[in-house]
């Protein structure tokens, strides 16, 4: 007898209208699973399920945090360059909204970071090959990501 999980976004795009009062919304994603399940897969399939595991919506906190993880995944390799990297929460803020992670999930968060932080980062550090800074800090103004070089830590 082997353990097998098996993951599916089965019922995460319904916009069913849910039957119950007080449901939490945990609740509600698992009927939903369950209902889009048993239109497509066979009843002798489903009888070997153990259990569904419905996962709550993530919260703009939720993606936030997530947003800082994966910016905070770009020191490393910054530093082998010398480069120390330094961003404010707004930063954080524009990632989040640029994403619009609630059509997509936090996949968005990953591209909206490497065109928006990554890319400025990569120009940076090609143009000034020779001379690279110490530090830089991102900054958010005039609704774009910005890049402020530094020759010192400060």
């Amino acid at each position: 007898n082997t353990n097998k999980d098996m993951t599916s976004n089965a019922g995460s795009n319904r916009n069913d209208a849910t039957v119950g009062f007080g449901k939490s919304q945990t609740e509600i994603a698992k009927d939903k699973a369950t209902k889009a399940l048993r239109e497509f897969l066979r009843p002798e399939f489903i009888g070997r399920v153990d259990e569904i595991v419905a996962f709550s919506p993530l919260s703009d906190e939720d993606f936030a945090k997530i947003a800082k993880l994966m910016v905070e995944e770009l020191r490393e390799p910054l530093m082998q360059k010398g480069i120390r990297l330094d961003y404010t929460d707004a930063v954080l803020d524009f990632i989040v909204k640029k994403a619009d992670s609630r059509k997509s999930g936090a996949r968005e968060l990953r591209q909206v970071i490497r065109k928006h932080i990554e890319d400025i980062i990569a120009f940076e550090i090609v143009n000034n090959a020779d001379n690279l800074p110490v530090a830089v800090k991102l900054d958010v103004q005039d609704e774009k990501i910005v890049l402020t070089p530094s020759d010192s830590f400060n």
